[in-house]
């Protein structure tokens, strides 16, 4: 698990840029994690400026260029307000 200060990590996109750089060398070193370990790993992310967060993102491409999709307001249970769902895509 990986945390940040919220100013840090919103700057300049560190946070994202810093998950999709290392998978980009995950990928890149994936012959050897293969060949030795009869596995590639993968990991998933999830980004939260709140107390709680329950996220899981799917297949990670491999571009430097990150698309938002705003995939609309959900009520947590246990939660009165909504909160905002984005999906955050490399392109």
């Amino acid at each position: 698990m990986l945390s940040w200060e919220i100013d840090k990590g919103i700057y300049q996109e560190n946070c994202v840029r810093t998950f999709f750089a290392y998978d980009n060398l995950l990928q890149c070193k994936s012959d050897y994690y293969m060949s030795n370990y009869g596995v590639v790993p993968e990991f998933k992310a999830g980004l939260n400026l709140g107390l709680v967060t329950v996220a899981e993102v799917g297949e990670i491409k491999k571009e430097l260029a990150y698309g938002f999709e705003f995939l609309g307001d959900v009520i947590l249970r246990g939660k009165e307000e909504s909160v905002n769902i984005y999906a955050v895509n490399a392109t």
